[in-house]
């Protein structure tokens, strides 16, 4: 069965993750957003942009500010959290590692 985790923020799902595929240590999911993601989406979009430019002074506070919003991985099944990882969201695809 392929891991599902909810994107959270407190007790709002920002969006769900399927993983599609795996190389340790990253997980490859497909992303579902819901309306709540919209208010994140920005942060994502510029570390994204600051990654592919290998800027990693300002990646490194870009990201800086993703943590600051408190996001966790939540398996809606079990509740396991996982509060440390390092993710990227580009449309409908997801990778993170923790």
């Amino acid at each position: 069965m392929a891991l599902t985790l909810h994107l959270k923020q407190g007790d709002i799902v920002l969006g769900t993750l399927k993983e599609t595929d795996n190389d340790f240590p990253w997980r490859y999911c497909t992303f579902t957003p819901t309306d709540a993601f919209q208010s994140v989406k920005p942060l994502f979009d510029r570390e994204l942009e600051l990654l592919e430019a290998e800027d990693w002074e300002q990646f490194d506070k870009a990201y800086q500010q993703i943590e600051a919003l408190g996001l966790r991985l939540v398996d809606p099944l079990s509740g396991d959290e996982i509060r440390e990882f390092l993710l990227h969201i580009e449309g409908d695809s997801a990778s993170f590692r923790y």
